[in-house]
């Protein structure tokens, strides 16, 4: 019976198995067995447990996998091929990437793409939504995909190929953002989705048998995803892990090295988290940065310094750092910014304020506001708008000031034309501006 006490281990059920009635109806007969909260904690395994279904229903619909099995025995050579190397993806997927991953030696793109649409035709890959329109396997269909996976001896090649795949994937989405085609809101709602993707190929290339080295590969790729997606704490961790891998190679990879450690130390001062940054981390970034690094490189390895200072509260050391960006080159895909005087007044605005110059502050706020662009453009820093970034410093500092009503009048209009902003910009408002004005 549905109570208060199971509602949620009934949900989790539900979700897992995406709402399909006949999973759910062969779930409940378990229920008896496992109770409900030991179904929800075994939902790694729940195709297993729901191999065995009811006696009186009708030959085809007596367990899930016989449902299964009858639709997979209406599938061409070429479909089946695809379904089973689509259980691969953890989550929502773009045909382009289902392409690539199910195109191999026996089966070219085109017959890949043929499959896919072939599968969406027959219902066992759904359509998600969205611009571009992405697809999905329901979870029971993803298991039952994994079991013929693994029965045909391709597991192994296809999570490599998987963890590739991805890393392909997000190196395309890097060049995209560093080109400024696209806005940081729908550049992020495009490839955030494919994180679920890369934490799965991830945990594979971390196991036996796995690719550790394609694995640091790939946290480097999904860096700008992950820090823009709020997963700095996950990210952190993750890129101290793979810098450890990278550092112990015989021929270790610089440039490699030189993006991890970016990652590294932009998300160490995003977060605060036990993993810490090896000792000379930032040195270290800076001499690769100068010697190996791109343009672009070494304006994000110097933002990601200011970054790591100015989340440990080293204000004289942000300080100290601003000078270097005259020094940069200029940044392609955004003209406006110069080399990098936006970045620059705003760190130099945020280490001001908190070091009680607060004349000094709105004098860098008006010069970052003299070069402010859509943020987004082959930048690291974190995805609030210098408009918003000033706003809620402007409201600090009239609350510092002991203009409280005013301050609080300016909290109130910057949290309302960050509306349309990231969630993480809002948040910041809400903690930085208007909870303050309000105490």
């Amino acid at each position: 019976m549905l109570s208060p006490a199971n509602v949620g281990a009934v949900l989790q059920v539900c979700r897992h198995l995406d709402g399909v009635p006949l999973a759910i109806e062969l779930a409940a007969a378990r229920v008896g067995s496992l109770g409900i909260q030991g179904l929800a904690d075994r939902l790694d395994d729940v195709f297993r447990l729901l191999k065995r279904g009811r006696r009186t229903a009708l030959p085809r619909h007596q367990t899930l996998k016989a449902l299964l099995d009858w639709s997979h025995d209406l599938l061409d050579d070429d479909e089946r091929r695809v379904l089973r190397r689509l259980s691969a993806f953890r989550a929502s997927f773009l045909l382009d990437t289902a392409a690539e991953l199910a195109t191999c030696e026996d089966i070219d793109r085109r017959r890949a793409v043929d499959g896919v649409l072939g599968l969406i035709s027959k219902s066992l890959v759904e359509f998600e939504g969205g611009a571009p329109p992405r697809y999905r396997l329901l979870s029971v269909t993803r298991d039952y995909a994994a079991d013929k996976l693994a029965a045909a001896g391709e597991s192994q090649a296809i999570a490599a190929r998987h963890a590739r795949c991805m890393c392909e994937v997000l190196a395309r989405s890097n060049v995209e953002y560093a080109r400024g085609d696209t806005l940081l809101p729908a550049w992020l709602a495009r490839h955030a989705p494919a994180m679920p993707d890369v934490r799965a190929a991830l945990d594979w290339a971390a196991r036996p048998g796995g690719d550790k080295l394609l694995g640091a590969a790939l946290v480097a790729e999904s860096g700008l995803v992950g820090l823009f997606a709020g997963l700095s704490e996950e990210l952190v961790q993750r890129a101290l892990e793979s810098l450890a891998v990278v550092r112990s190679q015989a021929a270790a990879s610089e440039q490699l090295e030189l993006r991890l450690l970016i990652l590294v130390c932009c998300a160490d001062g995003v977060v605060d988290t036990e993993c810490e940054a090896p000792p000379g981390t930032a040195a270290r970034l800076q001499e690769l940065a100068a010697r190996i690094g791109t343009p672009l490189q070494q304006r994000m390895a110097l933002e990601a310094l200011c970054i790591q200072a100015f989340g440990c509260g080293d204000y004289l050391r942000v300080a100290a750092l601003l000078p270097r960006f005259e020094a940069l080159p200029p940044n392609p895909a955004d003209p406006q910014d110069g080399n990098g005087l936006a970045i620059r007044h705003r760190f130099g605005a945020h280490a001001a304020h908190y070091l009680g110059d607060h004349a000094g502050a709105r004098r860098h706020a008006a010069r970052m506001l003299a070069h402010a662009s859509e943020p987004g453009r082959g930048r690291v820093v974190p995805p609030v708008s210098e408009r918003v970034a000033v706003g809620l410093q402007q409201a600090r500092i009239l609350w510092i000031e002991g203009r409280a009503d005013s301050a609080l009048e300016e909290a109130l209009r910057v949290l309302a034309s960050a509306e349309d902003a990231f969630a993480f910009g809002q948040s910041q408002v809400m903690a930085m501006a208007v909870i303050p004005g309000l105490l």
